[in-house]
């Protein structure tokens, strides 16, 4: 077995492990950790497309974390509807449409390239609640979790078998999310101790 799929394995092994935490974080902090619904719903939406269309494609090595996400994402989507944020803000809407439509487009179109494409660009806008959130509340995202998440997608990325964009670009782009939330919930606290707020 090339060293890309052991590597590919053990990712999805590590995101699979996030998601112990954060559900336990979500049912006994009391209300202080809580998922966005808006991101986990497009989130869990987007890994299973993103895991069958990859499958489609044929970048199996990188697959298999897509499909820990998704049924790890499937269960946080389903927790944060009795525990998550019950309002949504328009932004929310405004993303989860966007990203209803960039589905529809995939279903027309109906290649796996093109999925890949549109379920970046969807989990992209889907994370921008979760962004926002982060920044504003960033005690109710938990930081072993993307922390743990982060470590799953940078070995998700040294998984990737040839850097063209339909292999490389999805573990690339949720790394990246990935690291933007563990900077905001890192990054905030400190930054309000410093102006005193």
């Amino acid at each position: 077995m090339e060293i890309q799929k052991w590597i590919g394995i053990i990712a999805a092994i590590v995101s699979t492990a996030a998601y112990f935490p954060y559900a336990k974080a979500i049912l006994t902090s009391k209300g202080q950790v809580h998922p966005n619904q808006a991101s986990w719903i497009v989130w869990a939406v987007v890994d299973w497309s993103v895991f069958f269309s990859s499958i489609a494609a044929g970048v199996y090595q990188t697959a298999w974390v897509f499909l820990a996400f998704a049924v790890g994402s499937t269960f946080i989507a389903i927790l944060s509807l009795r525990y998550g944020d019950s309002y949504w803000s328009k932004l929310d809407v405004f993303c989860l449409i966007t990203s209803a439509v960039a589905f529809v487009m995939w279903k027309t179109t109906n290649t796996p390239e093109t999925a890949i494409f549109l379920n970046i660009f969807v989990a992209i806008v889907g994370s921008i609640p979760t962004f926002t959130k982060s920044w504003s509340e960033p005690e109710s995202e938990d930081k072993l979790t993307w922390a743990i998440f982060l470590v799953g997608g940078v070995l998700n990325v040294m998984a990737i078998k040839t850097f063209d964009w339909k292999d490389a670009a999805p573990p690339i782009a949720v790394a990246l999310v990935q690291m933007a939330i563990v900077v905001l919930v890192s990054v905030r606290p400190r930054w309000n101790r410093a102006v005193g707020w």
